[in-house]
């Protein structure tokens, strides 16, 4: 639906846009039946009252006339154009990745009012989030596994390396504690003199779990998980699905 501002004109609409329907933004009555023809496209049920309406278009209108006095109408240049011409085109997949989210959504409600007991609502829900689920268990099961290469102590200080804080062991030297002083001597630890210790990101060994445990951060902070996987993490695990918590650690990591 296009809308025309001034200084276009009807006889400015070519090619494509001959014989198309079009409004004029500072004209009331136009304004009037671009209203209802948005209300009945929306399948609006309750639209603003048309008194209240024709209040807040005079204002509009008067207020678009000085508006478009100030406007200055530059050039656009061939390169600006393909610019916005890629934005519009990826603005249009955006709207059709939208549109089949939200058929998707209402599918899934369609059959949870069909589920005739919790346990029925918990499988449906699964279901839906089948692919996404089963990704998360694959990156777990995989930084899982490879924290079993390294010591309890190492973990620990990984774990620390995340939350940004450095590893404070409860000795006094590595000498009270076997497992520290076998990180440090295998250069995974690096230990200040008042033992503050945190991980050691060049060795090859830390760097491919590192790698692995990146995996599962990206997929819970970067990427978007969707509403029913966090609803469903939360009932399974009773903790949401924080990769900086101890819990989640402890759940799947530790």
């Amino acid at each position: 639906m296009p809308l025309l501002v001034p200084s276009l004109d009807y006889s400015d609409m070519e090619a494509v846009l001959t014989g198309i329907q079009a409004y004029k933004i500072d004209v009331p009555t136009d304004l009037s039946d671009m209203r209802d023809w948005l209300v009945e496209k929306l399948d609006i049920k309750e639209p603003t009252k048309t008194a209240r309406w024709e209040v807040k278009r005079d204002a509009f209108t008067e207020k678009i006339k000085s508006l478009l006095k100030e406007l200055v109408y530059p050039v656009v240049g061939i390169e600006k154009h393909y610019s916005l011409y890629k934005k519009y085109r990826e603005s249009l997949k955006m709207i059709e990745e939208l549109e089949q989210e939200i058929k998707k959504k209402n599918e899934l409600l369609e059959q949870l009012k069909k589920a005739k007991s919790r346990e029925e609502v918990d499988k449906i829900l699964l279901d839906s989030i089948k692919d996404e689920w089963e990704k998360f268990k694959k990156l777990v099961s995989v930084a899982k596994q490879s924290l079993k290469d390294v010591s309890s102590i190492v973990r620990k200080t990984i774990y620390k390396h995340y939350r940004k804080e450095k590893f404070e062991p409860e000795f006094l030297d590595s000498w009270g504690c076997p497992e520290l002083e076998d990180a440090i001597e295998r250069n995974l630890i690096i230990c200040s003199d008042d033992m503050e210790c945190e991980i050691n990101l060049s060795d090859p060994r830390i760097e491919e779990i590192i790698k692995k445990i990146d995996d599962l951060k990206n997929f819970l902070l970067e990427e978007e998980i969707s509403e029913d996987f966090f609803e469903l993490y939360r009932k399974k695990y009773k903790h949401n699905p924080d990769f900086l918590s101890k819990d989640f650690w402890e759940e799947h990591l530790f």
